[in-house]
């Protein structure tokens, strides 16, 4: 096996699961798809779950490295939070799949696939975490807010670092696991609005910046 070939293959599958699901996407229909025989595709992957597995991972570097590229492309500190918000492993999906669905069975059937999804929640929590600290370094966000819970505390830096990414991964997690797939919004369209209220809270007033 080359891995020219296997990643090419896992390639070319990404938006066939995105199209068929996995129960639907079958090797014989993947061979279908692919225009390739059915011995050829198990020359390279040897099962369901491998093949499941490898979509997956090949998802998680997807998002992670699309991620890193739109924020180191973004101008602004803004800008770049908002990047890191976009889940782009999604641009595959065309709203018709019923994800939650998708995501309930990958989970049921193929735990160890879904635990390596994690990994993307995990990396922009990093990439979240390393750009709001420059930003406030550099004087465009704050350094803390008040604890709405608790008016006697403010929010530090750390704190506000993971209430932004627990916050993107509820967004994310509510829209995708839950039957809230069916309104008219997608996932990253609610992460966009998700992104700019949490920027007017966040962002220093002009008349106060650097």
């Amino acid at each position: 096996m080359t891995s020219d070939t296997f990643d090419n293959i896992v390639e070319r599958c990404k938006p066939l699961l995105a199209k068929y699901g996995i129960h639907q996407l079958t090797m014989d229909r993947v061979a279908n798809e692919l225009h390739v025989s059915k011995r050829t595709i198990y020359e390279y992957i040897r099962s369901k779950e491998e093949f499941v597995d490898a979509v997956c991972s090949s998802f998680v570097e997807d998002d992670i490295r699309k991620t890193n590229a739109a924020v180191e492309a973004a101008n602004t500190y803004p800008d770049k939070l908002r990047a890191a918000c976009h889940l782009y492993a999604l641009d595959y999906f065309d709203g018709k799949l019923p994800l939650h669905e998708e995501l309930l069975e990958l989970r049921e059937r193929f735990p160890e696939s879904w635990q390596k999804l994690q990994d993307i929640s995990r990396s922009k929590f990093d990439t979240i975490k390393k750009i709001y600290k420059a930003g406030v370094k550099a004087g465009v966000f704050v350094k803390s807010i008040p604890d709405p819970l608790n008016p006697r505390k403010k929010l530090k830096v750390d704190d506000i670092c993971l209430l932004i990414s627990s916050l993107t991964a509820a967004v994310v997690g509510t829209q995708v696991n839950t039957w809230l797939t069916n309104f008219t919004w997608d996932v990253n369209e609610l992460l966009a609005y998700h992104s700019e209220l949490l920027l007017r809270a966040l962002c220093v007033p002009q008349d106060q910046a650097n």
